[in-house]
């Protein structure tokens, strides 16, 4: 996963932990991305990262169902 990508989901984690129930829409337009990477991005979220993301139908927006932090993966010198 590149840096650019890394970062970007760092934000993205603490958008949603700071303000729960953001919608696609909000998170890209905060984040200066397509909807679309930010739907990628949740995805990797919960497949490569096991985060307890969930969407509410009702609030329209994401959450984290209970506490949880993202752990850095293990990069390459140059990666660093």
């Amino acid at each position: 996963m590149k840096r650019s990508s890394i970062i970007r989901i760092i934000r993205l984690v603490e958008k949603i932990q700071n303000n729960p129930y953001c919608n696609v829409i909000q998170l890209a337009k905060d984040l200066e991305v397509s909807e679309r990477t930010i739907k990628r991005d949740i995805c990797a979220l919960r497949s490569e990262y096991e985060a307890p993301i969930q969407y509410d139908r009702f609030k329209k927006g994401y959450y984290f169902t209970r506490s949880w932090h993202f752990a850095l993966p293990d990069l390459t010198e140059g990666e660093v």
